[in-house]
């Protein structure tokens, strides 16, 4: 058997952000199979090689937390690898970026977003909160960078890094 690698699956085009631990990648499917229809995907790159046992440990719990999850508000994955010390999570591309881009946006504009649109953005924020608190998973890590936006409005939670899997209901978060 042949295990195929990041690298023969996916084409980077360009990084898009960077964080503590690693970087977001834009990749493109080098040759997409028939039943996926998207052709961009984002590519979070984690170098486990600086991390303490427990932060690698966290790392590769994201990923199979985001393997687990599968709602229309989550942003979806897609699959990972590990390549020479890197943790690389493919995850669905979010064409319109985060939040915090659109009302930095309007601020520079001087403008607002509308009462509608905002209701909107919050009833599914909350839709995508309801769903991963319905399987003991707290995000810890709720800022407008985090939200994404598709092309068509709809709210993405993404980024579940330093998410807590609560082992009962009776657990608490006593992080700050």
């Amino acid at each position: 058997m042949v295990e195929i690698s990041y690298n023969d699956e996916f084409e980077e085009l360009r990084c898009i952000g960077r964080g503590n631990f690693g970087a977001a990648f834009l990749v493109k499917h080098r040759n997409p199979p028939p039943e996926i229809s998207e052709s961009y995907f984002i590519a979070k790159k984690i170098v486990l090689g600086q991390l303490s046992t427990k932060e690698q440990e966290q790392a590769l719990l994201e990923a199979q937390l985001l393997k687990d999850l599968n709602h229309v508000n989550i942003v979806s994955y897609r699959c990972s690898f590990v390549d020479k010390d890197v943790l690389i999570i493919i995850m669905e591309f979010c064409e319109m970026g985060d939040l915090s881009y659109h009302v930095k946006k309007k601020r520079a504009k001087n403008e607002s977003f509308s009462e509608t649109e905002i209701m909107n953005w919050f009833v599914q924020i909350c839709m995508a909160l309801e769903y991963v608190h319905r399987r003991r998973v707290l995000h810890r890590d709720l800022k407008s960078q985090n939200v994404f936006l598709t092309a068509n409005n709809t709210i993405k939670l993404g980024d579940f890094g330093i998410s807590k899997v609560l082992e009962n209901t009776c657990d608490a978060a006593l992080t700050v």
